[in-house]
């Protein structure tokens, strides 16, 4: 019989909990955003794994690349020691680094940008070998050719046809997001049977993981479709998919000319909190949904940690409570690099 990774699944959930008891506790956090300087908050991580990598030498951007490539590194170690049953919602989990780097890339273009290199993440990915070539095309012409006969050749007609003066890169930025989002629900839902199963005894919890983060992303882009006054009728092919917000809710909310009234129809959701912000002006309401959002993250990430004590959802809640927190130190190194004070600091803090 071939293995399924199952039976290893008691001793994955041990190196998980064990991991999870090494979280920075939200008193430790406190006291970092607290210090005077960047060197001073390295210093504050010597107790924590973060000291193997990071040094009181290095600059605000050395140190920015070293929590990434952290968080890069133990979701890698996470995934290998998941069950074998898991690996191929890992496997198109982790492409968002890729995602990430063509986004730097198609910056890079737009704002002639040659220090794009300090905030690329370095994968083993074939994409990643072509990251320098994307990045220094003349255009987006140039670009789009380099993208043919790989898997985000879909890429290719749009930035052919953006006007580099004009358009802004919301358009392909969205379209990767939507295609990770749908790949990754893909592999949850029409596995082959012996996994589908599987994920049928676990459905709750990786469904709910993976469905929210769409949810989220769907969010994301009616409010920025919102900001960028962008058609309604334009927005729905950008849109994944729902979980629980229902689709209507979603092109409702793409109508309003004000980010405010938007939010409001997201009351008696899951995400009725950010209804919140209808009072706040446009550029705060994108800021602060995003703060508010990785709050809910966290609330989610809990539930799902003690929900299945004995299946999937420790490894999935562990994974977003470390990326929240690797996000939390992010922001406080850029905010003291940026000599910002502990009272802005902790407004943007998710603990």
């Amino acid at each position: 019989m071939k293995e399924t990774g199952i039976s290893s699944l008691e001793f994955s959930l041990g190196r998980v909990r064990a991991k999870k008891a090494k979280l920075i506790s939200p008193q430790k956090m406190t006291e970092i955003a607290q210090t005077d300087t960047v060197s001073e908050a390295i210093e504050m991580l010597k107790d924590t794994e973060y000291s193997e990598n990071i040094s009181k030498d290095e600059d605000y951007f050395d140190v920015d690349r070293e929590l990434s490539n952290h968080l890069l590194e133990e979701e890698n170690n996470i995934a290998k020691y998941s069950p074998e049953i898991l690996k191929k919602v890992f496997r198109e989990y982790m492409n968002r680094w890729d995602v990430q780097n063509l986004k730097v890339a198609l910056r890079a273009i737009k704002e002639k940008d040659h220090e794009y290199r300090e905030f690329l993440i370095k994968t083993d990915s074939e994409l990643y070998k072509l990251i320098d070539d994307i990045a220094e095309s003349e255009n987006y012409k140039e670009a789009a050719e380099k993208l043919k006969d790989t898997e985000y050749e879909f890429l290719v007609p749009i930035l052919q046809e953006i006007d580099e003066e004009h358009d802004g890169l919301i358009e392909p930025e969205v379209l990767l997001d939507l295609k990770l989002y749908e790949n990754i629900m893909d592999k949850v839902t029409r596995s082959d049977t012996r996994v589908k199963k599987y994920f049928e005894k676990h459905n709750q919890n990786i469904e709910k993981y993976f469905g929210l983060l769409v949810d989220r992303v769907n969010v994301e882009t009616v409010l920025r479709s919102i900001r960028d006054e962008m058609e309604p009728e334009e927005v729905e092919e950008f849109l994944i998919n729902p979980y629980q917000i229902d689709m209507d809710t979603l092109l409702t909310m793409a109508e309003y000319d004000e980010l405010g009234n938007a939010v409001l129809e997201l009351k008696d959701t899951y995400f009725e909190t950010l209804a919140e912000l209808h009072d706040c002006d446009c550029p705060e309401v994108i800021e602060e949904a995003s703060i508010k959002l990785d709050k809910l993250q966290k609330k989610t990430a809990m539930e799902i940690y003690r929900d299945e004590p004995l299946g999937p959802g420790v490894i999935l809640g562990y994974l977003a409570l470390k990326r929240i927190e690797i996000q939390n130190l992010r922001k406080i190194f850029t905010y003291k690099n940026a000599g910002i004070g502990y009272e802005d600091i902790k407004e943007v803090l998710v603990l």
